[in-house]
Formats: structure tokens, sequence, C-alpha cells
């Protein structure tokens, strides 16, 4: 069994795909990271500082798809974090079919047909709420 000790890094994104893809990565689905990520995202784009909201928003969607998925088996924790992956970047570009794409092609290693619909109306939902905050 492989075990990822993150270093900082800004979106997640890597830890993110090392998760989804078999790697064991420590502290990475915490309460203290979806915090913490969300409060320096806003305080730093809000700042106006050069940066982006995208590959933490990637990385917060994910966080609340570990966090729904609480007591469930290994793959429904996977599936929930790929569909909070979608969700991210469904929200940060307001392009569901892109959030599912992006799931399918470069976090995941499985899937299958049901999924795909799943995720898609994960990304539909978490478009329409950040049109409706808007």
């Amino acid at each position: 069994m492989k075990i990822f000790r993150p270093q900082a890094s800004s979106s997640g994104i890597p830890e993110l795909m090392g998760f989804l893809n078999g790697t064991v990565v420590r502290h990475i689905f915490n309460v203290k990271t979806l915090i913490i990520k969300f409060l320096s995202c806003v305080l730093a784009v809000s700042s106006g500082m050069p940066v982006g909201p995208e590959g933490p928003m990637i990385h917060m969607g994910s966080l609340v798809g570990a966090g729904l998925s609480q007591f469930k088996s290994d793959t429904m924790k996977r599936n929930f974090i790929s569909a909070g992956a979608a969700a991210g970047v469904a929200s940060a570009f307001g392009a569901p079919v892109g959030g599912v794409l992006f799931s399918m092609e470069e976090v995941s290693s499985f899937w299958d047909m049901k999924l795909s619909w799943q995720i898609f109306f994960c990304a539909m939902v978490a478009t329409t709420t950040t049109d409706l905050f808007n």
C-alpha cells in the first residue's frame, strides 16, 4: 500500500487524483481542510490577487462529496468524491458537461454509465445553485 504525505498544495487536485487512483493520502478530506481552503480561496480572490478559484473549488467539491459519503463503502466514497470534483468544475466554470468530462477523463480511474448520469445530475445541481447565488 502506497502512503502519500501531501505537501502544501494550493489546489489539491494532484492529491485528489492520487487518492482516486488508489494511493492512500492522509488528511486530505478533513473538515479543517475544507474550512481553511474556503477561507484562503475567498481571501485570495477578494483581495485581487492573480489567482483563480477553480483548483480550490474542485478540491472543496470533493471534500463535500467525501463528507456526504461517510459510513459508506470505499466504492461509494470514490464515486461521491468524483461527483464532488465534477460539481466543483461545474460551479467554477458554469459547465456541467465539462465537470463530467473532467471527472471522467482526469480524476477517476473506475467508471460506468450509471455513474455518468448521476454525476451529470450532481453537476447540473451545482451549476444551478451557483447561478442562483450569483
